[in-house]
């Protein structure tokens, strides 16, 4: 008889997305842990003392973004990745409230919203299990 091979991936998702530029590069992020997309105006950021702590002299002064009756921690998402960015970057920010407590993360623009298909990676691990696998069945029906 025949035979015929059929590769179908394990799972598939279509998942609403708003994608964004971030220090030239593109990024998706869900629509459903967005809680909103703001202009980023100098005016409604406030700058916290740097640390005191000798151990800590280095590290920057946290930033908040004042939004409503709230002030949420902006996060610079290029400084977080460690991403060269441009000196008028971040001039939106998208805030994501996980739990409780919004933050923000400072981006370059918004693109727009769509769909995108999210696969699986492919596990090199389980590739090369399979074709020893694969390797042991036609060895076991040549010696049969």
């Amino acid at each position: 008889g025949s035979t015929f091979t059929m590769r179908l991936p394990m799972s598939i998702s279509i998942l609403d997305s708003f994608s964004f530029v971030c220090a030239e590069q593109t990024f998706a992020v869900p629509v459903s842990v967005v809680d909103e997309i703001v202009d980023l105006e100098s005016s409604r950021i406030v700058r916290t003392p740097a640390p005191q702590q000798e151990e800590l002299s280095d590290a920057p002064s946290l930033r908040l973004l004042q939004r409503r009756s709230e002030a949420i921690p902006l996060f610079s998402l290029a400084s977080l990745l460690k991403l060269m960015s441009l000196p008028h970057a971040g001039t939106k920010a998208l805030i994501i409230r996980p739990q409780a407590q919004a933050f923000a993360f400072a981006i370059d623009r918004v693109l727009g919203q769509q769909e995108i298909v999210v696969r699986p990676l492919e596990d090199p691990l389980v590739k090369v299990l399979s074709r020893e696998e694969t390797r042991l069945e036609q060895m076991a029906l040549t010696i049969v």
